[in-house]
């Protein structure tokens, strides 16, 4: 068993259960299939297209933390159901609310 061999201060091993990094991408693929990745994608195509049309602010600052969370190379707990999953959602929440309140730039004729 693993905690025969675990170093006491092994990280990975909390109260006599491991908890195993997950990978974003790979998570979302085995639980939701095709049309979850589809719509995590789109999700993502959506969002870059939508911040191209802001200035740099705010939202951008959101946007990269958002990013660097859900890099496709990171490894956390469970996408789904740890606390990082009200920590992305709090990001999704605070971004929508910057690029709500920030203002296109003139090159997008002021539609955002």
């Amino acid at each position: 068993m693993f905690h025969d061999y675990a170093d006491p201060e092994d990280n990975y091993w909390v109260k006599r259960t491991v908890t195993q990094p997950h990978m974003h991408l790979l998570e979302i693929m085995a639980e939701t299939g095709a049309l979850g990745v589809a719509g995590y994608v789109l999700f993502w195509l959506l969002l870059i297209r939508r911040l191209r049309n802001h200035p740099p602010g705010s939202a951008w600052v959101l946007a990269l933390c958002l990013f660097t969370a859900v890099f496709p190379l990171n490894a956390h707990l469970a996408f789904y159901s740890s606390y990082w999953a009200a920590f992305y959602w709090w990001l999704i929440g605070l971004l929508f609310a910057a690029l709500k309140l920030s203002t296109p730039t003139a090159a997008t004729g002021g539609r955002s």
